[in-house]
């Protein structure tokens, strides 16, 4: 969705996330309980499987979200 947090990270359709910081992804609540266990963490790469290719991005969080930092 345009504007979305998913974007502004450089995420698009079809995209696995399959690790968010050192923690491997099974679920979708994987991501969520991963991110809230960072604490006070702000910055953090996220590995994605795009074309079956792994990519990294690296996120940084703010107050309204999530930006990206590098891809």
């Amino acid at each position: 969705t345009k504007g979305s947090v998913a974007e502004r990270t450089g995420l698009r359709a079809g995209d696995v996330i399959v690790k968010v910081d050192d923690s491997r992804v099974v679920t979708p609540g994987d991501i969520s309980g991963t991110i809230r266990s960072l604490g006070s963490k702000r910055t953090f790469p996220v590995v994605i499987v795009r074309d079956k290719r792994e990519m990294t991005v690296t996120v940084t969080l703010e107050a309204d979200g999530v930006k990206p930092v590098k891809m």
